[in-house]
């Protein structure tokens, strides 16, 4: 029986009635059974039935002929007729059941009516004990319902307090379906109106667009052009720059060309002045050779430049008349 007790915590964790039954066979336990028909979803599922049922597919018979069964609560109508075909020896139970008891509790199915089969009956083992597990099932179940109860009143406030009251007058129901109606008209409206804004954007995005690329066009375009016209310039600057290096060139030319000339006039006149008035030949004396040699060397030095600007000698010095002596008297 106290193995049974224990059983019955089991039970309860299940979900189920605390009732638990054992059959021991020559002092060794051939059947188990706990009460199950909440979670078999079957109504003959008794722990006195499951017991039978274990025991038999042990012993390999459905008969039970040398066996002891114990329950810790007695036996329904449904229980009893299964311990009366399995031939069960002995039953043994804790609590007994006024409800639906048969072996003393609401009648006596084996005393009161005459049968095949007089098991013997030993009851109220550990009876307060059972009593007191199942006292204490049922108590807990009564609060658990009642908090469950307690929690679907309150959801159903609240769900009641967010629904919609329902109309009682036609007049009411239309116009509420007239509301809605507009409702709905004014939000396709708000959809239409947000798609056409959407493209109007696209569109704009673009335009924006193809107008930042003609920019970007127009700009490299204009790059080129400032460039092309700095180009020309550069050009037009490095013409009149060596046009201006010519001009400089001619200048310094025409002036080497008047100091020869000036240089040329010189050496003339002072070779006539050396002269003396007679016919006969002039004689040099060490003073005209200086002033000779000299001159001689600027007049070579002018014939170097002149070859060195590669410019022919007949444009650039002018002819002087030569001094015979046949004319030193004119």
């Amino acid at each position: 029986m106290e193995l049974c007790l224990d059983l019955t915590k089991i039970a309860e964790k299940m979900g189920e009635v605390p009732i638990a039954a054992i059959i021991v066979i020559d002092d060794k336990i051939k059947g188990i059974g706990l009460n199950a028909p909440i979670c078999l979803h079957d109504a003959t599922a008794h722990a006195e039935v499951m017991a039978i049922r274990d025991a038999g597919q042990r012993v390999g018979n459905y008969r039970l002929p040398d066996s002891t069964m114990y329950i810790t609560l007695e036996p329904c109508p449904m229980c009893s007729g299964a311990i009366l075909h399995a031939r069960c020896k002995r039953v043994v139970f804790g609590a007994t059941d006024l409800k639906t008891g048969t072996v003393g509790g609401r009648f006596n199915l084996f005393k009161d009516y005459p049968m095949n089969h007089q098991p013997k009956i030993t009851s109220g083992v550990r009876a307060v004990k059972v009593q007191e597990e199942l006292s204490g099932y049922f108590q807990r179940k009564r609060i658990l319902q009642k908090e469950q109860k307690r929690l679907l009143r309150a959801a159903t406030l609240m769900l009641e307090e967010q629904t919609v009251p329902i109309t009682k007058t036609k007049a009411q129901a239309n116009k509420n379906k007239a509301q809605d109606k507009n409702k709905s008209l004014k939000v396709e409206a708000k959809v239409e109106t947000n798609i056409n804004l959407a493209n109007n954007n696209s569109q704009l995005q673009n335009s924006s667009k193809l107008a930042a690329n003609s920019e970007l066009v127009m700009s490299d375009h204009v790059v080129n052009t400032n460039n092309e016209v700095k180009a020309q310039i550069l050009a037009h600057e490095t013409q009149e720059q060596n046009n201006n290096a010519l001009v400089s060139n001619e200048s310094s030319l025409s002036s080497s060309t008047t100091a020869l000339n000036t240089v040329d006039i010189a050496t003339t006149g002072l070779a006539s002045e050396a002269l003396p008035a007679t016919n006969t030949q002039p004689k040099t004396t060490p003073v005209t050779k200086d002033l000779s040699a000299k001159l001689g060397m600027k007049k070579s030095t002018a014939q170097t430049r002149a070859q060195k600007f590669q410019l022919p000698r007949q444009k650039r010095i002018v002819e002087q008349p030569t001094l015979n002596h046949h004319d030193t008297d004119e």
